[in-house]
């Protein structure tokens, strides 16, 4: 319960999302990333979050970068490509204030 209550606070410290994609090499998908921090702002966040299977990956970040990632992964022929319901954006940096609070959490177990 600690842990989802933590990650829900720093959810809704600001717009999340997460990205599922298929197709594209991790290369390509990071400097999607990239080109989406620079087009959407530079407090944006849009980095891959997790590996789900050779050449494919979840993409994590501010829900701005997020979408922008997704447009552009989607130029470039990306397979599967779909938004995730939850609006949270797990293993990002996003979730920092998340760790701390559920750290500080299992020190009192």
């Amino acid at each position: 319960r600690a842990r989802a209550e933590a990650m829900q606070e720093a959810a809704n410290t600001a717009p999340q999302g997460s990205l599922s994609l298929a197709g594209l090499d991790e290369a390509k998908i990071k400097k999607f990333c990239e080109q989406a921090v620079t087009e959407t702002g530079a407090d944006e966040v849009c980095q891959i979050a997790g590996y789900m299977f050779q050449r494919g990956f979840i993409v994590g970040g501010t829900r701005a970068a997020v979408e922008k990632c997704q447009a552009l992964c989607k130029k470039a022929k990306a397979q599967q490509l779909e938004l995730a319901k939850v609006a949270i954006a797990g293993h990002t940096p996003l979730m920092a204030a998340a760790a701390a609070r559920l750290e500080a959490a299992l020190l009192e177990v």
